[in-house]
Parts: C-alpha cells; structure tokens; sequence
C-alpha cells in the first residue's frame, strides 16, 4: 500500500524543521518512472515522473522551489482505465500558482472523471497556509476536503482518512516518535536513515521531504532499480537541496 506521513510546524525552533516527510509509493515494478530531478518541463519542479503510455508526465509526491508540495495516494479498488491519469493532479497544483483552496475547487468539478484518489496539498513556502486532503472515495458519495492542521502528526494511505488502517496508526507512532528523537537540523543524517529504515519494504519508491526553518529543503527518493532482482532487488537514492524561494 501506498503510505504518507507528515508533521508542519508554520513556527519551528531554530534547529526544528517547518516540514518532515516520507513517502512510499508501492507501484508495479514492471512500471517505467524517471528518477526525481528538475529535469521536467518546469525546471521549478521536483519529482520522479511516470512514465506509462497516457500517463507521462505524472508523479505521486512533486515539489516547487517556491515551497508547492503535493502527494498523491491511490484509492484501491477504483480502477478504470478509461478514466483521466491522477499523478497530473500533483504537477498541476505544484506547476501553478492557485491558492490550495482555489485548486480544489477547480479539479472538484470533475472530480468523478478520476479513478480514487486521496491528495494532500502543502505550501511550506507560506508559513500562515492551511494543509488540505481532498479526496474523491466512494464511501464520501462526492469529494471531501479534510483540514489537516499544523503540529500535529498525519497519516495518509489508500482508504478514506476516517478509517485508516492498522499500518497507518502504527506507522504514525512511529514516524512521531521518530521525530520526537531526531526532527532537528543537527540530526538530519539519523532522521532521514529511520525514516527510510521505518519504511523500507519491497514497494517501489520512498520519498523523505525535509524543509527546516531557514526554508533549506532536502528532496530524497531511494528507488527500486529496474530491470528487478525479485530474489535480491536493488535500490538508488537520488539527494536534492535547494533552497526555498521567497
């Protein structure tokens, strides 16, 4: 499954971070993706990108310099292959300049034109900004927007928010107390390595996303290279810093 965890803090110490990250996105390892650069169509972005016929272009979790984050978790067992690719919904946000409300309000209108989705918007780049999940699930019988708010610890995966499964509750005591031990600037080498150690498993690509109080960001993705090994599969990790533009 799909796993998304996250704490925002708009007013961290000085050696805190305003956002703390990671990311599995469990994919078919048969299915083509670049590995994250700026290397798009815009070179303010950074993501892994898809690279499946009618689908190029997308990604799961992308990043603008200016501080646009989104993440993009599928919903199982929605699957219509008729229907418009998702990972799109993440380079549009992070690729424009729409307010996060005035974002959904826009995809809300043709929302249904989607298989399941759950997409969490974050723009780290402004400190007074409110984080939102907007999702399409069946069980919301429409669209639904949930207010996920600063300092606290969130848990995002393939099923509806209310109803999260054993490993998002036990993954998110984890990833608190994770934070708790190493979410400062000094420790960032020891963060990253349990953050990655807390998900490590045989899916496809993990993501660490950190943005420290300076606005100094850290854009890591370890990735399962292909062709696959099933008996002994082996990873690369791709390291991107920048800084935030005001």
């Amino acid at each position: 499954m799909c796993l998304l965890f996250f704490i925002k803090d708009s007013d961290p110490p000085v050696d805190g971070y305003r956002l703390v990250l990671v990311n599995n996105r469990d994919e078919f390892w048969e299915r083509q993706t670049e590995l994250a650069s700026f290397g798009g169509k815009d070179k303010r972005v950074v993501c892994g990108r898809d690279c499946m016929q009618g689908r190029e272009g997308g990604t799961w979790v992308g990043m603008s310099r200016e501080g646009r984050l989104g993440v993009l978790l599928n919903i199982l067992g929605q699957l219509d292959p008729d229907k418009k690719p998702r990972g799109r919904l993440v380079t549009n946000f992070v690729s424009g300049n729409q307010s996060i409300e005035e974002y959904f309000s826009e995809i809300s209108h043709d929302a249904n034109q989607y298989n399941g989705f759950n997409l969490v918007l974050v723009d780290v780049g402004k400190v007074a900004t409110t984080t939102r999940l907007f999702s399409n699930a069946l069980g919301y019988n429409g669209t639904h927007i949930n207010q996920l708010e600063d300092g606290e610890v969130h848990g995002v995966g393939n099923a509806m928010f209310e109803k999260p499964w054993k490993k998002i509750c036990y993954g998110r005591e984890k990833f608190q107390k994770i934070c708790q031990n190493y979410a400062k600037v000094d420790s960032k080498e020891l963060l990253i390595k349990s953050l990655q150690e807390m998900m490590t498993d045989r899916t496809k690509t993990t993501t660490v996303i950190l943005v420290d109080r300076d606005g100094h960001c850290d854009f890591i993705e370890k990735t399962i290279v292909t062709p696959v090994c099933v008996e002994d599969p082996k990873f690369t990790t791709t390291a991107l810093n920048f800084k935030l533009i005001n």
